[in-house]
């Protein structure tokens, strides 16, 4: 992100551990975008398609926006951007599946319950399981979980930052967390990813060229949030999307972290993941036996020997296909491409998934 630069000076200014010995974990996300600055609305859905493209989707255990408490003097945002964090963050996760595990917190809004979240997932961290935290807005939040999480725990957090405007909070420094006992070493500095991730808007058209809907909808967030409706002139006509080089960096740390995201190493994975065949999926653990194994075009009911209720509904919340009865092995074609939501019923047995159509 892009922000004005404050003369902030703390002693981790050039802290970058070595990380090739440290787990992967889990990740925390904790993101502005509802004062100063708009480039979140766009980073967070980028972020989070990375995620889901490398198959890391379930490793993000705690994701809160509008972390910034207080506006500044003369700031421009306030609730509507607060509400196009939300739209970034749930839109994405609907479209592109696979996060139906956490919930979007609005810092700002529900302050208590995102501090308990991320004190939660603070307090599951063990030297093989750590905890990552995306530094992609102020720190106040993490420093107030923190101080009410395991101090034990606390040298098991590792935080990523990339901005030193990130650094300053409202009422806490992020050399704040060296007083709740996270290691100054735990504190890995990369470099300004604004560099290869803040680029003039044309370079994400192919983007909104794209024929799947999940990386037009990457489009119309960036778009958005360069957008004069969003009160922040200075990424006005630019694709901003610099918080999500820190997903990437933690994303490689089996490589040794990638510090040089840009804009082709992100096509090349989201048009590689959304070309693949659709994943089969099925459900154990059911007494009926009953099975779903999505393929392309469509999926197929698997061995239902009770009567079964389905209907598979599309994003416009329109019911596209009815069944009842006895299915046996009997497959259900999908036409329309995007994001599907399959409702079974068998009995007292309820499903709620998802498939997606390519």
């Amino acid at each position: 992100m892009l922000k004005p630069i404050f003369l902030f000076l703390i002693s981790i200014a050039c802290i970058t551990q070595a990380i090739a010995q440290v787990p992967m974990g889990r990740m925390a996300y904790i993101a502005d975008g509802n004062y100063r600055d708009s480039d979140d609305i766009a980073a967070t859905p980028v972020g989070l398609a990375i995620l889901r493209a490398m198959g890391l989707e379930k490793k993000l255990v705690h994701y809160s926006h509008s972390c910034d408490l207080k506006p500044g003097s003369g700031d421009p945002g306030g609730p509507f951007r607060e509400k196009e964090m939300q739209i970034s963050s749930d839109g994405t996760a609907e479209r592109w599946g696979g996060f139906e595990h956490i919930t979007f917190f609005n810092a700002l809004r529900a302050t208590d319950a995102t501090v308990n979240d991320l004190v939660k997932h603070i307090n599951n961290s063990t030297e093989a399981d750590p905890l990552w935290i995306i530094e992609a807005g102020e720190p106040d939040i993490m420093v107030m979980a923190l101080k009410k999480s395991d101090r034990a725990k606390a040298k098991f957090v590792h935080i990523i930052t990339h901005h030193p405007a990130n650094d300053k909070g409202d009422t806490y420094n992020l050399e704040d967390v060296f007083k709740e006992g996270v290691p100054t070493a735990n504190i890995h500095r990369i470099p300004d990813q604004n560099t290869l991730l803040r680029k003039k808007l044309s370079e994400f058209h192919w983007a909104r060229d794209h024929k799947d809907s999940r990386i037009k909808w990457l489009w119309d967030r960036v778009n958005l949030a360069q957008s004069t409706e969003m009160k922040y002139p200075q990424i006005v006509g630019w694709a901003d999307i610099s918080d999500a080089g820190m997903v990437w960096w933690w994303a490689t740390l089996d490589k040794g972290g990638d510090e040089k995201c840009d804009f082709p190493k992100i096509r090349k994975l989201l048009e590689d993941y959304v070309a693949k065949p659709v994943m089969s999926i099925s459900f154990s653990g059911n007494p009926r036996g009953l099975e779903v194994h999505s393929g392309k075009g469509g999926f197929t009911i698997v061995a239902s020997s009770e009567p079964i209720q389905l209907e598979v509904v599309n994003l416009q919340g329109k019911v596209i296909h009815h069944e009842s009865g006895r299915l046996k092995s009997t497959f259900i074609p999908v036409t329309e491409k995007g994001m599907h939501f399959i409702r079974l019923s068998q009995g007292n047995f309820r499903i709620n998934t998802k498939y997606v159509s390519r």
